[in-house]
């Protein structure tokens, strides 16, 4: 568990309990939370702060800024399209959303900022575009999410005890990490 957490550490409790739960462990979020280092959480934020925060910008180690587009499912919260641009059009958006779906409501999603974005220093534009899809990849099929009752959007199965000892598999660069069991 404390090994999870220092792998990913921008897990928490409920992140680290879906996992576990995956790999046939039985127990309470609250035992995991009480195991689990504090964090001091931050006041809440204002509607200002919350869209200075969401935006989707990138500066990059030169301080160009790189602006990034995401389309995300409501009905099981995956990633269906990510891509990045130095200079965002009108025009561009609109085909960013004939390429991701036609038909589909949009959505824009913090955890891409928080989780992926925000770790890196960005170089260039073809550095995002290598990353976003191994985020987008490792977030429809591997992380677990509260509103999914601890599943991943594309459904993982709960790997049993009798598969062996759990093995950490780095995603996303080594970013972050999946847990399975595999047989010894």
């Amino acid at each position: 568990m404390l090994e999870m957490h220092r792998a990913n550490h921008t897990f928490g409790a409920p992140r680290i309990h879906g996992e576990l739960l995956k790999l046939g462990f039985t127990l309470a979020q609250s035992t995991v939370s009480k195991y689990l280092p504090r964090r001091q959480k931050p006041p809440s934020q204002s509607w200002r702060a919350f869209l200075r925060n969401h935006l989707a910008v990138v500066p990059t180690v030169t301080f160009r800024l790189l602006y990034v587009f995401v389309v995300l499912s409501l009905e099981r919260r995956s990633l269906l399209h990510v891509n990045v641009t130095s200079h965002p059009t009108a025009a561009w958006s609109a085909q960013q959303m004939v390429e991701a779906l036609p038909e589909e409501t949009r959505s824009f999603i913090g955890s891409l900022r928080r989780e992926c974005l925000d770790h890196l220093i960005v170089l260039n534009e073809r550095q995002v575009c290598r990353i976003l899809p191994a985020y987008a990849r490792y977030y429809n099929c591997a992380r677990t999410q509260l509103a999914l009752e601890k599943d991943s959007p594309e459904r993982r199965r709960v790997h049993g005890r009798q598969l062996g000892p759990v093995i950490a598999f780095p995603e996303v660069r080594g970013l972050h990490h999946r847990y399975e069991r595999v047989a010894a």
